[in-house]
């Protein structure tokens, strides 16, 4: 499952409020949080929300700029993506999440020891 983290920064700047309201508006809605190796914390956002951000992001940046690739591969279409969201000071990384840990199976209290 693809996953987007996102600062309260970055958050606000899609949904026209402050980083403060942001954050509240995540804890309210309890959306999972992570403090990040450089010290800011990331909000990861839930599939419907994180496909919506994407899609505004394209559209967005499609508008801004004629380098948009109209035709060529999904691939292409991609790169180009990420390499802007990079520039623009975004964190761009594709998770694999496959390789989360697993929680550990529970032992069976019904069985005899």
């Amino acid at each position: 499952m693809p996953q987007l983290w996102l600062t309260y920064e970055e958050l606000a700047a899609f949904t026209n409020q402050t980083p403060e309201k942001a954050r509240e508006g995540v804890i309210a809605a309890a959306w999972d949080r992570r403090r990040c190796h450089d010290g800011m914390t990331r909000v990861k956002l839930p599939l419907a929300f994180m496909a919506d951000c994407i899609c505004l992001m394209a559209e967005r940046l499609q508008r801004s700029d004629n380098g948009f690739p109209e035709a060529g591969s999904q691939a292409a279409r991609m790169e180009w993506l990420g390499r802007r969201l990079s520039e623009s000071g975004m964190t761009v990384s594709i998770a694999d999440t496959s390789a989360e840990p697993q929680p550990a199976a529970r032992p069976d209290s019904r069985q005899a020891a």
